[in-house]
Order: C-alpha cells, then sequence, then structure tokens
C-alpha cells in the first residue's frame, strides 16, 4: 500500500466488469454535466437529467456557525496526515463536503465538532480509496490490505495495542478514536466499533460487485440491506449521543423504535446519495437504485429517478410516524422523564441529519462533477 491515499480521479466511462442485467444492452457512456451536451451522429450519450428538487417534511438544517473553520481544518488535518495528496485537499475544498453535515452538530464542545468534521472527510477519503485504488489491486492483494485494515481497527476500537500501517487506521488511532470515545460507555464504543467495520466491509463490497468480483444482491431486498451500511450514516448515529451527551441506557439501542428510526436514517441517506449520484455511477459501473429499478422495470434508468425519490420520500414519511410515535413508546417501556426527553431530543437530530444529507447532495460539488 502507497504511503499516501490519492484523491478521486475521474473514472472512465462505460459500465465494464459488472454484469450487464443492471445496465441498457447498448454501448452508453455518461456526460458528467448538468447542461445538454451536443452529440455528433456516431454518439450514443445519456446527458444529466437535473435531478428535481427534493422537498420533505422536515426541519431545515442549516451549517453550523463555525462551519468554515470546521471544514477548512478538516481538509487541511486529511492533507497533514497523508490521505490526500495536493491535488485531494483542493477538490475536497471545492466540494464543501463538510459544510453540509455540520448542521445538526449543535452547540458541542470545538474539539468535539473538529474531530466529527474530520470524521466525515475520513469517510470520503475510505470511500476513494476503495473505488480508486485498492479495487484495482489482485483479489490477493485487496484481501490483504483489508484484512489488515479491519484488524487494525478492530485493535483500536477495543483499546487493544497496535501500531496501524494503514494510514487510515492509524489517522483513527492517532486522532479520530480518542477525539470522540473519552467517557463512553463499553457499550457505546462496541457498538461504534461494529458499525465502523460492517461500513467498512461493505464499502469494499460495493466496489468488488462493481467488478465482478463478488456476486450481486439477488434482488432489489438484498441491496437496500447493504447498502443501509455502506453510506456510513450509522458511526455518525452513534456520535450523535457523544455530541448531545446522552446517557440513555443500552436497553434503548437495543429496542425496535430505536432500529427503526436509526434504518430509516440509513436507508434515506443511502437512496439520496443513490439518486445523485446515478450519472457517475452509470459510468462507474457501479450499482445503484435507480439502476436497479430501471432494470427492474426494463426502462432507462432517467425514468426511474422519480420513482426512487419517492420511495425516499415515503421513506422519510416513515421515520417522522417513528420520531412522532417514540416518546409515548418510551413511557410504556418504561424509560424515565428524562431519557424520553434525550430520545426525543436524539429523534430530532436525526431529522436534521436526514435533510443535512439532502442539502448536501443538492450544494456540494462532489455530485455535479
Amino acid at each position: 500500500m502507497r504511503p499516501a491515499v490519492p484523491a478521486r480521479t475521474d473514472s472512465p466511462s462505460g459500465t465494464a466488469g459488472l454484469p450487464g442485467s443492471f445496465f441498457p444492452d447498448d454501448d452508453t457512456t455518461v456526460a458528467r454535466s448538468r447542461e445538454p451536451v451536443e452529440t455528433g451522429p456516431q454518439e450514443a450519450l445519456v446527458t444529466q437529467s437535473p435531478v428535481p428538487r427534493l422537498s420533505l417534511p422536515l426541519p431545515e438544517c442549516p451549517p453550523h456557525p463555525s462551519a468554515d473553520a470546521l471544514e477548512e481544518q478538516a481538509y487541511r488535518w486529511a492533507l497533514d496526515r497523508g490521505l490526500v495528496d495536493e491535488r485531494g485537499h483542493r477538490k475536497l475544498a471545492a466540494s464543501r463536503i463538510v459544510t453540509c453535515g455540520t448542521g445538526y452538530f449543535g452547540d458541542a464542545p470545538p474539539k468535539l465538532l473538529e474531530t466529527i468534521s474530520r470524521w466525515y472527510v475520513w469517510l470520503v477519503v475510505l470511500d476513494d480509496f476503495v473505488d480508486d485504488e485498492l479495487i484495482s489491486s489482485d483479489a490477493d492483494e485487496q484481501r490483504h490490505v483489508m484484512d489488515n485494515l479491519l484488524a487494525e481497527l478492530s485493535a483500536i476500537f477495543a483499546g487493544e495495542p497496535v501500531e496501524p500501517g494503514n494510514p487510515l487506521s492509524r489517522a483513527v488511532a492517532e486522532d479520530l478514536w480518542p477525539g470522540v470515545s473519552q467517557g463512553t460507555s463499553p457499550c457505546w464504543r462496541a457498538r461504534f466499533g461494529a458499525d465502523c467495520r460492517l461500513m467498512v466491509e461493505s464499502i469494499w463490497w460495493d466496489a468488488r460487485v462493481r467488478c465482478g468480483l463478488s456476486e450481486q444482491p439477488r434482488d432489489l431486498a438484498a441491496y437496500l440491506a447493504r447498502r443501509r451500511q455502506s453510506i456510513g450514516a450509522s458511526i455518525f448515529c452513534d456520535m450523535l449521543e457523544v455530541i448531545l451527551d446522552l446517557s440513555i441506557g443500552d436497553e434503548f439501542h437495543r429496542s425496535p423504535i430505536y432500529r427503526e428510526l436509526i434504518e430509516a436514517v440509513l436507508d434515506t441517506t443511502g437512496w439520496v446519495n443513490d439518486v445523485w449520484s446515478v450519472p457517475k455511477d452509470v459510468a462507474d459501473g457501479e450499482l445503484n437504485l435507480v439502476l436497479l429499478l430501471a432494470a427492474q422495470e426494463n426502462r432507462p434508468w432517467q425514468d426511474s429517478v422519480r420513482p426512487a425519490m419517492k420511495m425516499i420520500e415515503a421513506r422519510v414519511e416513515d421515520f417522522v410516524a417513528h420520531q412522532r410515535a417514540l416518546p409515548r413508546v418510551m413511557e410504556i417501556s418504561g424509560f424515565g422523564a428524562q431519557e424520553v426527553d434525550q430520545g426525543r431530543l436524539l429523534a430530532s437530530r436525526l431529522a436534521f441529519m436526514i435533510q443535512a444529507c439532502v442539502d448536501c447532495h443538492q450544494l456540494s460539488a462532489r455530485w455535479a462533477e
């Protein structure tokens, strides 16, 4: 593995490496501009249709007042850490990927906010590393790198001595994990560690399916279950408890109402990412909700954007229903008034998280390439 993880580079057009059942049979490529593209008679280009603006029954989530400073230090941290080069640093800064994700941070201590902003950047770098560098290695090298990365992360989260050889796990060991785990319970640390490891494995699985190195999901439901993990929102749901300094018992996190809330957040954020990523995903040959819907109905992917957005809207309605039911369900389950208030607060911030995800995709240059 190289000492630094390079920034994402433009991927070639086409869907090579992924079985064609999810895609049209023609040799279609994708233009990444939002503007119509003039094509010559020999070309068959699909231009990106502007994604309709998505309005949800959720409160607005403006960026944190310190968003500019938070994202600047996070991007600089990635450069200083060797996670990106100068080009990657400029690309991160242009994306404003952190700004739209800061709205639900609240009034947590500045150092904690800095660390969580860096976790955002770490996730973006991880995703780009797997997509652009790791997946180009042979299968044995991929397994070696991922086994080492997952082993190092497991040791870090368990508090075991480890000297990470991977820049990604070294950043977690020296900066990111100490910055969020101080004062947390063993149950929280175990839950976060499990969520993070599953996220890393799912991101790798997505890339392997794209390249024909792993089996495709057998159907849409199987894809959606895996997508919940690869979107990466689960670790930020966990970090909300640290941001809000919550003290709800672990039995709450094992309850059906909590899982229903979290799964609705993971579904909506993953599906939003799929909708805004679809032109690039067609070009890169990646799995995507919109493309799977198109294949299921045997229609062009552009005709499946609105059905995917309808799925997002319906899933948000599920979330809102669970959010409204949460206080009563907690009371019936025997939680005290203080815990019910904390549950209500957590659910309100989860709503902000969904809206922040939508804002990020509608505004960030990362999805306007």
